[in-house]
C-alpha cells in the first residue's frame, strides 16, 4: 500500500518535529522520516538543550 503526503520532512530533530506538528496543526498530510530514533541525533547534543522527549521515544 503506497503512502501519500503533501509533505515530507526529513529529519525528526527539534526543527524537524516542529515543522511537522505545526503544518499538521493546518491540515497538512505529512511525512516524518528519521534515521534514527526522535531526537536522537545532533538536537539532544546541542548546547543548551533540555531533552523533554523521554524514554517513550527513544
Amino acid at each position: 500500500m503506497a503512502e501519500t503526503a503533501d509533505v515530507v520532512v526529513v529529519g525528526a530533530g527539534v526543527v524537524g518535529c516542529s515543522v511537522a506538528y505545526y503544518l499538521s496543526r493546518q491540515g497538512v498530510k505529512v511525512k516524518l522520516v528519521e534515521r534514527d530514533g526522535i531526537g536522537s541525533g545532533a538536537s539532544t547534543h546541542a548546547t543548551g538543550f533540555l531533552s523533554l522527549l523521554g524514554a517513550a521515544f527513544s
